[in-house]
């Protein structure tokens, strides 16, 4: 049985293996410190932040997610992994916690939705809470983890980009001892290629590290890319349907070159959506990359 449940979106093809990154590895190590930090049932809220979207963070806490933390008493998942809606609102946010522990709040104020979800956490002996896309907090909304976490002593760790940082700084200049931080940073080129390339799992990729020509198209790949993992693997992934629409034997550079060519014209989240499910929505860390691409671009072409 795993032990997580989790509403986030994966980055990795369906049926990936976690591929264990240097990234995966602090992730796993910051958990274990969180967990440490709350032994005594103090209160501990820790912070992943990047400086841009896309370049794995909730690819690492999927795969930390899944050793970080002891088995619970209760033979349940003891961890859940959420991701939260842009500009969640404070009942949004305790309904979600709620509802993927299969509970019923006890009322429909504020309140009664409050005490369920302290009585859930602790029935349910959750061990940590994770919520991606964390900068969607909105000061009330942090207000009530806050609230809950100090009540439970279950810690909570928010993922996200650096905006998150402004909305937690107020309350960490009150009690810093209930708090932590980690700046979460790119992949280098090195790694990808000698680690992430070779172990994803799209039809019709075939990557060796100690192949010539696999690592020139997987430099090339990245030179495009970097420093977004998820735009990397959107690359590959548009490039295994054009492999196999042309019923190719494998993923070459000519078929990396065409999925280039989409994604810079529909964007990754379309590409992506759309041989998933036909919908043509994206994610809100999709959408921030492409906007944040965009500007890049926009800047470049100013020079």
């Amino acid at each position: 049985m795993t032990s997580y449940i989790s509403t986030i979106t994966p980055t990795l093809p369906d049926g990936q293996d976690p591929i264990e990154t240097s990234s995966v590895e602090e992730f796993y190590g910051f958990i274990q410190l969180i967990l440490k930090a709350a032994d005594g049932r103090r209160s501990v809220i820790a912070i992943v932040y990047s400086d841009r979207a896309g370049i794995g963070k909730s690819t690492a806490i999927l795969a930390a997610a899944e050793s970080a933390v002891p088995e619970s008493h209760t033979g349940r998942p003891n961890v859940l992994l959420l991701e939260l809606e842009p500009d969640i609102a404070p009942m949004a946010f305790l309904e979600l916690i709620l509802d993927v522990l299969d509970e019923r709040p006890r009322g429909r104020t504020k309140s009664h939705l409050r005490k369920s979800v302290i009585e859930a956490i602790k029935r349910n002996d959750v061990r940590l809470i994770v919520f991606d896309e964390a900068d969607q907090f909105s000061r009330r909304t942090f207000e009530e983890l806050r609230y809950i976490a100090g009540k439970t002593g279950c810690p909570m760790l928010l993922v996200g980009l650096k905006k998150i940082l402004s909305v937690v700084k107020p309350y960490e200049q009150l009690d810093s001892r209930s708090f932590r931080t980690h700046h979460f940073k790119p992949l280098e080129e090195e790694e990808i290629i000698s680690t992430v390339f070779p172990q994803l799992v799209y039809p019709l990729w075939h990557f060796e590290a100690t192949n010539p020509e696999h690592v020139k198209l997987g430099k090339h790949i990245w030179k495009k890319v970097r420093p977004s993992l998820r735009l990397a693997c959107g690359v590959v992934e548009t490039a295994s349907d054009i492999a196999k629409i042309n019923n190719a034997e494998q993923v070459t550079l000519e078929h990396v070159e065409e999925a280039l060519k989409i994604i810079r014209t529909r964007g990754l989240g379309a590409t992506r959506s759309c041989s998933r499910n036909g919908s043509q929505s994206g994610s809100h860390e999709e959408l921030s990359e492409e906007r944040h691409r965009a500007k890049e671009k926009g800047e470049g072409d100013d020079n």
